[in-house]
Parts: C-alpha cells; sequence; structure tokens
C-alpha cells in the first residue's frame, strides 16, 4: 500500500509532520464521507465547474487517492492499476 501511495510529509510552523496511509478497510459510511467531504470543499474554495479548475483537480486527486487506497486494500492489482490512470 505505501509503494503506491507514499506517506505524506511537511513542514507547519516548524513542525514535521508525517501522515500514513491507513490500511483500515472502508465501509460503505466512510465513502459517503468521502463524497460529501469532497461535495463541501469544493463549495467551499470555490472550484468552478466550467473549464480547467486548479482547486477541482488537486481535490479531486485527494478524493481519487483515497478511492485508490480503499481499492488496494482489497486487491492490490486494481490499485496500482488505478494509481497509473
Amino acid at each position: 500500500l505505501s509503494k503506491i501511495l507514499p506517506d505524506r510529509m511537511w513542514m507547519n510552523k516548524g513542525n514535521f509532520h508525517v501522515q500514513y496511509v491507513s490500511s483500515t478497510p472502508a465501509t460503505t459510511a466512510d465513502v459517503r464521507k468521502l463524497e460529501e467531504r469532497l461535495d463541501r470543499e469544493l463549495k467551499k474554495q470555490d472550484a468552478h465547474n466550467i473549464g480547467v479548475c486548479n482547486v477541482r483537480s488537486r481535490l479531486h486527486e485527494q478524493a481519487f487517492d483515497e478511492i485508490i487506497r480503499q481499492v488496494t486494500i482489497t486487491c492490490d492489482a486494481r490499485g496500482t492499476l488505478l494509481k497509473r490512470l
């Protein structure tokens, strides 16, 4: 899983942070929360519906990474293929 989705590392106010990829399978409720969070962030960050929008692209990339994580837990080969898309 960490080969497909590496840990995220960043600095914030002089502190180093690492976010590890969870291997906990997603539930149906988790998928609904992901959709709700995506919709909320698209509205909050005023993503454009038409044309190229960096905000929309970034938020979709984050959601897709989570979907890839969920698929990879149950089938590594499918997750690897999705990551290539």
